[in-house]
């Protein structure tokens, strides 16, 4: 008798299956903004380097800032950018501002998705001019 219903439950199993994919399928990732910084505090200043930054500064896609961390591979001997496009693509962060990029960075960030941008100044006014341009 269980062989004669197995084509049913691997039906109901499969659309059950389907269901849960179709409906995570459309969640939106909430975006999420990382800026080198020159320090921790909000308005800091944008850093020249990506990878080898002091600190990052966080912003969710509305531009609040969430607070800062340091960058644990400030001092990294070699491969700083990949090693760090890693660590921000695991923290959630969707788009990152610096001063510069170098390209291993730049081609790390594009493989995770993560968008960049070179901006100067204020990060807090940067963030806020990214928003407006949206």
């Amino acid at each position: 008798m269980f062989c004669k219903k197995m084509p049913l439950y691997f039906l109901l199993i499969f659309f059950g299956l389907m269901t849960i994919c179709w409906a995570s399928a459309g969640e939106q990732i909430e975006p999420m903004i990382a800026v080198a910084a020159s320090s921790q505090e909000e308005g800091a200043v944008i850093s020249d380097k990506a990878a080898r930054t002091a600190h990052f500064l966080f912003y969710d896609g509305k531009g609040v800032y969430l607070g800062a961390e340091e960058n644990p591979l400030a001092d990294a001997a070699r491969k700083a950018g990949p090693k760090v496009a890693s660590f921000l693509y695991a923290k959630g962060v969707t788009f990152v501002v610096a001063g510069e990029f170098g390209t291993n960075m730049e081609d790390a960030l594009s493989s995770y998705g993560i968008k960049y941008v070179m901006r100067t100044g204020g990060a807090h006014e940067a963030v806020q001019a990214l928003i407006e341009e949206k």
